[in-house]
Protein backbone atom coordinates (compact mmCIF):
# COMPACT_ATOMS: atom_id res chain seq x y z
CA UNK A 1 0.00 0.00 0.00
CA UNK A 2 1.01 3.62 -0.72
CA UNK A 3 2.45 5.51 2.65
CA UNK A 4 2.61 2.30 4.47
CA UNK A 5 6.43 1.68 6.19
CA UNK A 6 7.83 -2.07 5.88
CA UNK A 7 10.48 -1.10 8.74
CA UNK A 8 11.16 -3.12 11.88
CA UNK A 9 10.61 -0.12 13.58
CA UNK A 10 7.27 0.95 12.29
CA UNK A 11 5.76 -2.52 12.60
CA UNK A 12 7.90 -4.01 16.37
CA UNK A 13 8.46 -1.00 17.53
CA UNK A 14 12.65 0.30 18.18
CA UNK A 15 15.04 -2.14 19.60
CA UNK A 16 15.45 0.20 22.49
CA UNK A 17 11.76 -0.19 23.35
CA UNK A 18 11.63 -3.85 23.15
CA UNK A 19 15.16 -3.97 25.31
CA UNK A 20 13.17 -1.58 28.04
CA UNK A 21 10.34 -4.18 28.30
CA UNK A 22 12.78 -7.00 28.27
CA UNK A 23 15.00 -5.51 31.04
CA UNK A 24 14.27 -6.66 34.75
CA UNK A 25 13.04 -4.03 36.82
CA UNK A 26 16.17 -2.66 39.62
CA UNK A 27 13.62 -1.84 42.31
CA UNK A 28 11.74 -4.90 42.16
CA UNK A 29 15.29 -6.95 42.01
CA UNK A 30 16.34 -4.90 45.05
CA UNK A 31 13.62 -5.77 46.90
CA UNK A 32 13.80 -9.60 45.82
CA UNK A 33 17.89 -9.02 47.37
CA UNK A 34 16.77 -7.73 50.14
CA UNK A 35 13.67 -10.13 51.10
CA UNK A 36 15.76 -13.14 50.26
CA UNK A 37 19.44 -11.75 52.34
CA UNK A 38 16.82 -11.29 54.99
CA UNK A 39 15.21 -14.96 54.98
CA UNK A 40 18.46 -16.40 54.28
CA UNK A 41 19.72 -15.00 57.50
CA UNK A 42 17.06 -15.96 59.37
CA UNK A 43 16.89 -19.26 57.96
CA UNK A 44 20.86 -19.83 59.58
CA UNK A 45 19.74 -18.35 62.73
CA UNK A 46 16.58 -20.91 63.16
CA UNK A 47 19.01 -23.52 62.26
CA UNK A 48 21.53 -22.71 65.04
CA UNK A 49 18.51 -22.56 67.24
CA UNK A 50 17.40 -25.94 66.20
CA UNK A 51 20.70 -27.40 66.29
CA UNK A 52 23.05 -25.71 68.69
CA UNK A 53 21.04 -26.12 71.57
CA UNK A 54 21.48 -24.24 75.07
CA UNK A 55 21.59 -26.58 78.21
CA UNK A 56 19.53 -24.26 80.47
CA UNK A 57 17.02 -22.84 78.10
CA UNK A 58 13.56 -24.47 77.61
CA UNK A 59 12.82 -25.81 74.19
CA UNK A 60 9.24 -27.23 72.80
CA UNK A 61 8.63 -28.71 69.16
CA UNK A 62 7.31 -25.35 67.71
CA UNK A 63 9.36 -22.68 69.65
CA UNK A 64 12.06 -20.81 68.71
CA UNK A 65 14.21 -22.79 66.08
CA UNK A 66 11.34 -24.43 63.96
CA UNK A 67 9.23 -21.35 63.95
CA UNK A 68 11.55 -19.22 62.96
CA UNK A 69 12.61 -21.67 60.14
CA UNK A 70 9.45 -21.96 58.81
CA UNK A 71 9.03 -17.94 58.61
CA UNK A 72 12.47 -17.67 57.08
CA UNK A 73 11.39 -20.27 54.43
CA UNK A 74 8.21 -18.21 53.70
CA UNK A 75 10.50 -14.88 53.06
CA UNK A 76 12.61 -16.49 50.88
CA UNK A 77 9.39 -18.51 49.36
CA UNK A 78 7.68 -14.47 49.18
CA UNK A 79 11.20 -13.41 47.54
CA UNK A 80 10.63 -15.86 44.60
CA UNK A 81 6.96 -15.55 43.98
CA UNK A 82 7.45 -11.82 43.90
CA UNK A 83 10.31 -12.10 41.28
CA UNK A 84 8.53 -14.59 38.99
CA UNK A 85 5.70 -12.52 39.12
CA UNK A 86 7.34 -9.13 38.51
CA UNK A 87 10.43 -10.75 36.32
CA UNK A 88 9.85 -8.90 33.05
CA UNK A 89 7.80 -5.79 33.83
CA UNK A 90 8.26 -2.85 32.01
CA UNK A 91 10.16 -0.13 33.15
CA UNK A 92 8.56 3.16 32.24
CA UNK A 93 9.27 6.75 32.35
CA UNK A 94 6.18 7.92 34.37
CA UNK A 95 6.15 9.12 37.64
CA UNK A 96 4.46 6.90 39.84
CA UNK A 97 2.00 9.52 42.13
CA UNK A 98 0.98 8.13 45.32
CA UNK A 99 -2.24 8.90 46.67
CA UNK A 100 -2.12 11.39 50.14
CA UNK A 101 -4.30 9.50 52.14
CA UNK A 102 -2.18 6.35 51.58
CA UNK A 103 0.94 8.29 51.92
CA UNK A 104 -0.50 9.51 55.66
CA UNK A 105 -1.81 5.94 56.37
CA UNK A 106 2.21 4.54 55.18
CA UNK A 107 3.43 7.32 57.50
CA UNK A 108 1.02 6.62 60.87
CA UNK A 109 1.40 3.11 60.47
CA UNK A 110 5.26 3.09 60.77
CA UNK A 111 4.78 6.10 63.49
CA UNK A 112 2.54 3.64 65.13
CA UNK A 113 5.05 0.69 64.97
CA UNK A 114 7.63 2.80 66.52
CA UNK A 115 5.61 3.79 69.45
CA UNK A 116 4.24 0.09 70.05
CA UNK A 117 8.16 -1.13 70.29
CA UNK A 118 8.63 1.75 72.49
CA UNK A 119 5.39 1.20 74.72
CA UNK A 120 6.03 -2.62 74.78
CA UNK A 121 9.29 -2.05 76.47
CA UNK A 122 8.11 0.00 78.94
CA UNK A 123 4.78 -1.53 79.68
CA UNK A 124 4.84 -4.86 78.48
CA UNK A 125 3.05 -6.91 76.26
CA UNK A 126 -0.87 -6.84 77.99
CA UNK A 127 -0.92 -2.86 77.51
CA UNK A 128 1.36 -1.94 74.53
CA UNK A 129 -0.87 -4.30 72.01
CA UNK A 130 -4.43 -3.39 72.46
CA UNK A 131 -2.68 0.30 72.10
CA UNK A 132 -1.04 -0.62 69.29
CA UNK A 133 -4.34 -2.34 67.78
CA UNK A 134 -6.72 0.14 68.73
CA UNK A 135 -4.41 3.05 67.18
CA UNK A 136 -3.79 1.07 63.90
CA UNK A 137 -7.90 0.47 63.29
CA UNK A 138 -8.44 3.87 63.88
CA UNK A 139 -5.55 4.77 61.02
CA UNK A 140 -7.03 1.99 58.67
CA UNK A 141 -10.37 3.84 58.71
CA UNK A 142 -12.97 2.19 61.70
CA UNK A 143 -14.35 5.34 63.16
CA UNK A 144 -17.15 3.34 64.66
CA UNK A 145 -15.51 3.57 68.51
CA UNK A 146 -17.69 0.56 69.44
CA UNK A 147 -16.09 -1.65 67.06
CA UNK A 148 -12.46 -0.36 67.20
CA UNK A 149 -12.44 -1.26 70.63
CA UNK A 150 -14.31 -5.01 69.89
CA UNK A 151 -11.87 -5.89 67.41
CA UNK A 152 -9.19 -4.71 69.58
CA UNK A 153 -10.12 -6.23 71.95
CA UNK A 154 -10.53 -9.32 70.36
CA UNK A 155 -7.64 -9.46 68.41
CA UNK A 156 -5.39 -8.83 71.46
CA UNK A 157 -7.00 -11.82 73.58
CA UNK A 158 -6.65 -14.20 70.43
CA UNK A 159 -3.24 -13.38 70.47
CA UNK A 160 -2.85 -13.79 73.86
CA UNK A 161 -4.59 -17.07 74.42
CA UNK A 162 -2.55 -18.30 70.83
CA UNK A 163 0.39 -17.18 71.67
CA UNK A 164 1.34 -17.19 75.40
CA UNK A 165 -1.40 -19.57 76.50
CA UNK A 166 -1.47 -22.30 73.56
CA UNK A 167 2.53 -21.94 72.78
CA UNK A 168 3.98 -20.98 76.05
CA UNK A 169 5.79 -18.25 74.51
CA UNK A 170 6.85 -15.26 77.19
CA UNK A 171 6.04 -12.11 76.47
CA UNK A 172 7.35 -9.09 77.40
CA UNK A 173 6.34 -7.62 80.80
CA UNK A 174 7.73 -3.94 80.63
CA UNK A 175 10.28 -2.30 83.03
CA UNK A 176 7.06 -0.85 85.14
CA UNK A 177 6.11 -4.27 85.40
CA UNK A 178 8.89 -6.19 86.41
Amino acid sequence: MIGESHSPKSAWGSKMDLRKEMRLNKRVLGEVIFISVTGIITMVEGFKLIFIKDPAAIYDRIGPGPYLLVVSMMFVGGGVVHLVMNWRKSVGDQKVIVDKELRRKLISTIVNCAIYLLLISMVGYMVATPIFFFLQFRIEGIKSWFRNLTLTVAISATYYLVFVRYCSLIFPRGLLFE
